[in-house]
């Protein structure tokens, strides 16, 4: 044969080997997460991600225990937004979460150290939320207290939803709120109010005007009202 057929022939057959390998690495990738998250004994939940949601299971990842394992329930497990978050480290399993009844089947409840619900509809998330805590309840004792992050964007929901489990102390869950809102509201008055040293006298300003009606505005009033309090019982 000449040496360029030769070659060709080679190339084709290297391309469907590695074609093969990759299909095979993604066909038991799955089963390998499966495996993970059933041998685990603590495990952090992720329910629900998106485009914004993958910047917060980036922070969970850094937070998660060693010896625990972080696992992302999601609709696919083939999907763009479930390799990033495997890039992680978590453990992605596929669920039909527009059936939030179907996870009541997932046997890792009883293994739940963290609960995190990160759909950028709060509704689902409270429709998910009373799946699991009816499944937990069952298995749990009455002295242990999960906690409980429910994305909320709405800064006003999101400080209901604190003060509902505030006002309940029979709940076993220690909830908070977390919201793109608040977030950006948080790192904004941060940037604000530090004192850069390049700055030379340059102080923090202090007073601030907002301009027009956003969540963004009530995030940063709250935010605000927060860091007065702070200073006044704590000065430095």
């Amino acid at each position: 044969l000449p040496v360029a057929l030769g070659i060709g022939r080679l190339l084709a057959i290297a391309t469907t080997l590695t074609a093969a390998v990759a299909a095979a690495l993604a066909l038991f990738q799955s089963q390998l997460d499966r495996i993970a998250i059933w041998r685990a004994s603590s495990l952090t939940v992720v329910v629900g991600i998106d485009d914004e949601s993958v910047s917060m299971v980036r922070a969970i990842a850094r937070t998660t225990n060693p010896n625990g394992t972080l696992v992302v329930l999601t609709d696919s497990a083939e999907s763009a937004l479930a390799h990033a978050v495997h890039d992680l480290g978590a453990k992605v399993r596929a669920v039909n979460l527009a059936e939030p009844e179907s996870m009541s089947t997932l046997t890792l409840w009883n293994r739940l150290n963290r609960l995190y619900l990160l759909s950028a509809d709060p509704v689902e998330n409270l429709k998910r939320f009373r799946v699991i805590d009816a499944k937990i309840g069952k298995a749990r004792g009455a002295g242990v207290r999960l906690p409980l992050t429910m994305r909320i964007d709405d800064p006003w929901q999101a400080e209901v939803w604190r003060r509902s489990f505030l006002a309940n102390s029979e709940r076993g869950w220690v909830a908070d709120a977390v919201g793109r809102n608040e977030i950006t509201a948080a790192k904004l008055v941060r940037h604000m109010t530090r004192r850069d040293r390049d700055a030379g006298d340059l102080s923090p300003p202090t007073s601030v005007v907002l301009c027009g009606l956003h969540p963004l505005t009530y995030a940063l009033a709250s935010e605000f009202a927060q860091l007065r309090r702070e200073q006044q019982l704590y000065p430095k």
